[in-house]
């Protein structure tokens, strides 16, 4: 299976998988299905970005198609692992210290390096601003809070 096919069906699967998430989110109380409805928009514009960069990134003619890369299992495990130890402390720590600690982590397994005073001051910063959109996202526009855990009660 070549790269563009790869993500030629990634784009397609997701496409659809956005559109059944807004159809039943359709359903739902005004506030909570905005939530499900963001989702589905930002995943419907990911996958059409990604199908349309599939359809015009096509091979030199008289070049192998570049096969597709193999599978990371562990850079797929890592993020879910890490999501699942704060859900099951979510409870405890809250929902924005899990989510930030989360983010932090995530970003430095990305890295692939032990990051600098410098590095890891920045990436500080880009998780404080992903928790101030979530914040501000649910609490002004889809109006619910969400756990703040032991700490913050």
């Amino acid at each position: 299976m070549t790269r563009r096919s790869t993500d030629l069906t990634a784009a397609l699967s997701a496409l659809a998988l956005s559109l059944l998430i807004m159809i039943e989110a359709a359903g739902l109380k005004p506030g909570p299905a905005r939530f499900p409805i963001l989702v589905g928009i930002i995943m419907a514009v990911s996958a059409l970005i990604l199908g349309f960069k599939a359809l015009r990134d096509k091979p030199k003619p008289g070049t192998a198609p570049a096969p597709a890369k193999r599978l990371n299992v562990t850079a797929m495990l890592f993020p879910f692992i890490t999501w699942l130890v704060v859900a099951m402390c979510i409870d405890s720590v809250g929902f924005y210290l899990g989510a930030f600690l989360f983010i932090v982590a995530n970003i430095i397994y990305i890295a692939h390096k032990k990051p600098s005073a410098k590095e890891f001051a920045a990436y500080l910063c880009i998780a404080i601003v992903f928790m101030s959109a979530i914040w501000v996202t649910f609490s002004y526009y889809l109006d619910m809070y969400l756990p703040g855990g032991m700490l913050f009660d």
